[in-house]
């Protein structure tokens, strides 16, 4: 059994994602701005040096198939906002989870929608708990 999730996420020591709301309409799952101080991680109880988004995937059962429509349009949106307002890190993460073993095919459907994008992908695969 495989499980896949995507999030967009966004990072930059200069970059605003609330900059890129407003401009976009696109409200982000998390967001903080450089200075905000941490609550949790490596920066709790201290300001961030950076700022960071992130926009969780549709569904936690994505499916690597047919990609969701709604979400890369808001990718596809968001990728050059994010580099306008200072982003230097853009990119897309799957997060694999399996039991056994881990095999998943992705379609051209999906690699094109990544493709059109414009950002990186990353897949971190680790055993389902």
């Amino acid at each position: 059994m495989v499980k896949i999730s995507g999030v967009f996420l966004a990072s930059g020591p200069e970059f605003s994602p609330r900059s890129v709301e407003r401009q976009t309409g696109i409200l982000f799952s998390q967001q903080n701005e450089p200075g905000d101080i941490g609550t949790t991680g490596r920066y709790r109880g201290q300001p961030r040096p950076y700022g960071s988004c992130t926009l969780l995937g549709p569904n936690p059962g994505l499916d690597l198939q047919v990609p969701d429509p709604r979400f890369f349009e808001a990718v596809e949106r968001l990728a050059g906002a994010c580099r306008a307002a200072g982003a230097t890190t853009v990119v897309i993460q799957l997060g694999v989870a399996y039991a056994e073993q881990c095999n998943f095919e992705m379609s051209e459907e999906l690699l094109s929608a990544v493709a059109r994008a414009g950002v990186a992908l990353t897949i971190s695969c680790y055993p389902e708990e």
